[in-house]
């Protein structure tokens, strides 16, 4: 038994010799081309390297930078002051009186008031109040903070505000008087601050549209409030939003040629920042099988003698057809090698130097007359590289 285990070790040791010095690792063949098909979806592939070409319904989208918005919906104040003011009237001291001018937005106008100090009177008289010639008050004020608020209707776009002491009459040894302060005329309005945008829909998306439901996507660096999107007319949204927010709308809101969209704040609401408007429809898109070689001065050279060739293997027919061959230079010109018929199996195509430049050229096999299949082993066979 030690005698057998012996031999059996040096028998190994012979062949871990053996394979050291004249063993070598298997070689698969590996494909280092370029192939490629120029399709935005790439239908379903049966096999390794096998290559859609013809004409393919997609679904795509155009993406609509609406541009920038800030809406808002706000109250304001106006306010006209006077820090103070002696008033008085009397028949042997003479009288003076308190104008207020002020230019209002009567038409997001919610309402005025006029408030004041009475610091000090004698109310020997009374003391009238008239906007726009209107007397809305006349009291017998006593000291202290009064306030009054103002008939919208006597309110115009610009107004006159006017505080008159009547006469102390019999009282000639004193006139009225009446020290004010802190004389305020105040309007307080909402204002509306919306954003209207444009854009074009062509006939041939419009016809095309896909599915019902597209995109609008919100980047908003402020988001307060509630917000109202009308498209077309229709509304699409109406609420609090985040600050990266996409809402979807129905597309069947859209129309060919001008379409308008609007964003609307509601009250003590402000939204400021960037929105993009997406919607999906079809197309047709053609599909190419692609593979690019380069070419050395000296392998150009050789082409004139000793042409090479384009081979692939049409395997499996969708529509028939044709198909285009080219080669386009290191220069970008094209050059046509052959118009065939589609038909399966294993087809070949010379070329020499006439069809390609030194540097990168680019093999293409193209659709005619909607013609679709795959093809396979796709190849450009220079002799002597």
């Amino acid at each position: 038994m030690d005698e057998f285990f012996g031999w059996l070790i040096v028998g190994l040791c012979i062949i871990a010799a053996a394979l050291f010095f004249f063993g070598q690792p298997l070689q698969f063949p590996t494909d280092t081309g370029n192939a490629t098909t120029t399709t935005t979806t790439i239908p379903a592939i049966p096999e390794q390297h096998v290559f859609f070409v013809g004409p393919r319904d997609i679904t795509i989208w155009r993406s609509v930078e609406v541009g920038e918005l800030n809406v808002s919906y706000a109250s304001d104040e106006v306010k006209e002051s006077v820090a103070e003011k002696h008033l008085f009237n009397g028949l042997m001291f003479g009288s003076n009186k308190l104008e207020i001018s002020s230019d209002v937005d009567t038409k997001n106008l919610v309402g005025c008031y006029i408030s004041f100090d009475v610091e000090k009177t004698n109310n020997y008289g009374a003391l009238g109040i008239k906007l726009n010639g209107n007397l809305i008050n006349v009291s017998r004020f006593s000291t202290g903070r009064h306030k009054m608020l103002v008939n919208k209707s006597l309110v115009k776009r610009s107004n006159k505000i006017e505080f008159i002491p009547a006469s102390s009459s019999w009282k000639i040894w004193a006139p009225t008087v009446y020290d004010l302060k802190d004389v305020e005329f105040v309007c307080q309005g909402l204002h509306s601050k919306s954003s209207k945008f444009s854009f074009t829909i062509y006939e041939n998306e419009f016809n095309n549209l896909a599915g019902n439901q597209g995109r609008l996507v919100l980047d908003l660096t402020e988001h307060k409030g509630e917000l109202r999107i009308n498209l077309n007319g229709h509304e699409i949204f109406h609420g609090p939003t985040k600050a990266y927010d996409t809402i979807h709308f129905d597309q069947r809101y859209l129309k060919t040629g001008d379409n308008a969209i609007e964003f609307v704040s509601e009250v003590d609401s402000l939204f400021q920042g960037d929105a993009r408007l997406i919607f999906y429809y079809n197309t047709t898109r053609e599909n190419v099988a692609e593979k690019a070689f380069s070419l050395s001065n000296d392998e150009y050279d050789a082409l004139e003698n000793e042409p090479a060739s384009v081979t692939f293997n049409i395997t499996n027919i969708l529509t028939g057809g044709g198909f285009s061959l080219t080669i386009q230079d290191a220069e970008g010109v094209v050059h046509q090698l052959v118009y065939d018929a589609i038909r399966e199996g294993n087809l070949t195509y010379s070329f020499n130097n006439t069809h390609c430049t030194p540097g990168y050229n680019i093999v293409r096999i193209k659709s005619v007359d909607d013609g679709a299949f795959y093809l396979k082993d796709f190849e450009v066979k220079i002799k002597n590289v």
